[in-house]
């Protein structure tokens, strides 16, 4: 019996050293992990910078005046209301435009835009194939009346 104690302190001892490298490889796991997330993190936001400064990399910097004209031109009729609802006042534009909901357009106003902008509108799927392989041709061949090709789907 003398040798059990001895043999059990031996197991705890070798149950405590795999433990503890256990510990250690997943901690170093662990750290290389949050290390690759951070790396990805970093290529991902200079991918989006990229991305964001090839689009805006021809736009021409703004000058104040020009900042405030735009933001003064208004394109419709704004207006606020106080906290509890009531028309406070309006701040319109040139002409009085106002947005309308599809329901409250009168038939024929909805069959003249479609007339005009996608004449069939009912018969395809949201592409129209034969218009874009038009609008295909004509920019190809440089032709000047160049007619488009989207529909009203694509464009929305």
């Amino acid at each position: 019996q003398g040798g059990k104690p001895c043999q059990a302190k031996t197991g705890l001892k070798v149950a405590h050293r795999v433990f503890i490298s256990s510990l250690i490889v997943l901690l170093r796991s662990l750290k290389w992990v949050i290390i690759l997330f951070i790396l990805l993190g970093l290529a991902g936001t200079g991918a989006v910078i990229g991305y964001v400064s090839a689009l805006v990399k021809d736009e021409p910097i703004r000058d104040r005046n020009t900042i405030l004209t735009k933001m003064n031109e208004n394109t419709e009729t704004s207006f606020m209301y106080f906290q509890d609802g009531t028309l406070m006042g309006q701040l319109r534009s040139e002409v009085d435009r106002r947005m309308m909901a599809l329901e409250d357009m009168p038939d024929h106003l909805i069959d003249a835009v479609l007339a005009i902008e996608d004449d069939d509108f009912y018969d395809h799927v949201g592409i129209d194939v034969n218009g874009l392989m038009r609008a295909v041709k004509e920019r190809l061949m440089n032709e000047v009346t160049q007619t488009g090709g989207s529909t009203i789907t694509q464009q929305v």
